[in-house]
């Protein structure tokens, strides 16, 4: 009798604790929701994952997002308006994706952060579609490839970059 609840007292407490993990993580990750629309999003998303400074949140989402919002004014109306709809667009995409995976696997740091990087790429698909970017002049679409083109020897970009470029 007592080992049976011992044992059903031990699932319990590890239970409560696997739901205080999950509920805690859960409530980070909607500390960066309130960020959504601002680059800072993904140095909250870094804080809270931890991939590092070759990882794909301070490597290449922010700097770039940054980037793309300082280049805003060197677009037409129509540009600025397809930059202003990708990020919150690649943000709602990340911010689902990290809701379903980031707490139910329990993978290896390392394993998440390089599926968070090819995630990240192929929504960039998603929203330029979403965002009409073959609708776009050719100033524009070549302003956007350019501000990213020292990204272009990476394998996954370059894959993006093909699809994107049958806009031409």
């Amino acid at each position: 009798m007592g080992l049976v609840l011992k044992t059903s007292s031990f699932l319990v407490g590890v239970t409560v604790f696997i739901a205080t993990v999950v509920s805690t993580a859960r409530a980070d990750l909607g500390r960066c929701q309130q960020l959504m629309g601002r680059c800072e999003y993904y140095l909250c998303l870094e804080e809270e994952i931890g991939c590092g400074s070759k990882g794909y949140f301070q490597n290449f989402a922010y700097p770039y997002c940054k980037k793309y919002k300082k280049s805003e004014l060197f677009f037409s109306s129509k540009g600025k308006e397809f930059l202003q709809f990708v990020r919150p667009c690649l943000q709602d995409q990340m911010d689902k994706y990290l809701a379903n995976v980031t707490l139910e696997t329990g993978q290896n740091k390392a394993e998440l952060c390089s599926e968070v990087k090819s995630f990240a790429i192929d929504s960039h698909v998603t929203c330029y579609e979403q965002g009409h970017f073959c609708g776009l002049g050719t100033f524009d679409k070549l302003k956007v490839e350019g501000l990213a083109a020292k990204q272009i020897f990476d394998p996954e970009i370059q894959a993006f970059a093909s699809k994107i470029n049958q806009c031409f």
